[in-house]
């Protein structure tokens, strides 16, 4: 049987790119979301792009709270069986701008809550009852460069990035935890401001695929990486 790969926060775009990476190269997928409706969407899109046969499971649960991981555990035991797991964790949210002297403590818990331990305690959660072999968490650019406007949401990638450090070290030599750093990546167009390709010295923004392509290597071949932050931002930060 394939290896099952445990997408969590899938309908975003990268969850998309992600997804259909995998699926293109034979593994089973486990999508998780919050919104059915989003679900449904994305399964459909999936069987349309990969085909119908596609190995593909999705599951509503908040993985932010104990009840929606230890679902999502329960789901991936009952898939997977005694075959070995792969978890990539997208489960994120891009805060509103705010000076740090503005913020009120409710969204300074709010966003380490979601960006950060939601992806700790899904770690921890499936760890401990299913047979994970390979772990890939979300940071950001933003853990190394400043962004403007957003010292909350820098903090919590920030704490993404070390996480994978530390987790590397407690799950070793069964587990490996490593994190992804995306920098401008954007599916249709860019954003009102988003930084120029001009800065970027590959003179161009990532795409889905870039993204896809890195949590492949870290999950499928980089075997003998663990603890690493992988920076995918076309050297947006050097």
């Amino acid at each position: 049987m394939s290896e099952l790969v445990c997408i969590t926060g899938a309908t975003g775009n990268l969850g998309k790119s992600v997804a259909r990476m995998f699926l293109h190269r034979g593994c089973r997928v486990l999508l998780q979301s919050r919104s059915q409706q989003r679900l449904d969407a994305l399964v459909q899109q999936l069987q349309s792009s990969c085909g119908c046969d596609a190995h593909i499971c999705a599951i509503v649960a908040d993985v932010t709270t104990e009840e929606g991981r230890l679902k999502l555990a329960r789901v991936c035991s009952a898939l997977s069986g005694t075959d070995r797991v792969a978890l990539v964790h997208l489960v994120g949210e891009f805060p509103r701008n705010a000076e740090f002297s503005q913020l009120q403590s409710h969204e300074l818990t709010r966003i380490v809550h979601i960006n950060a331990l939601s992806g700790i305690n899904t770690t921890r959660i499936l760890a401990s009852q299913i047979p994970l072999h390979s772990v890939v968490l979300f940071a950001s650019i933003g853990a190394h460069i400043h962004l403007q406007h957003r010292p909350h949401y820098r903090l919590s990638k920030m704490l993404v990035k070390d996480a994978a450090s530390v987790l590397s070290r407690e799950l070793a030599p069964n587990i490996r935890v490593n994190s992804v750093s995306p920098g401008a990546i954007f599916v249709d167009s860019p954003p009102a401001g988003a930084p120029p390709e001009t800065r970027i010295p590959l003179a161009r923004y990532g795409k889905g695929n870039d993204i896809a392509e890195a949590v492949w290597f870290l999950t499928k071949q980089a075997t003998y990486v663990t603890g690493q932050d992988l920076v995918v931002d076309g050297g947006l930060s050097l």
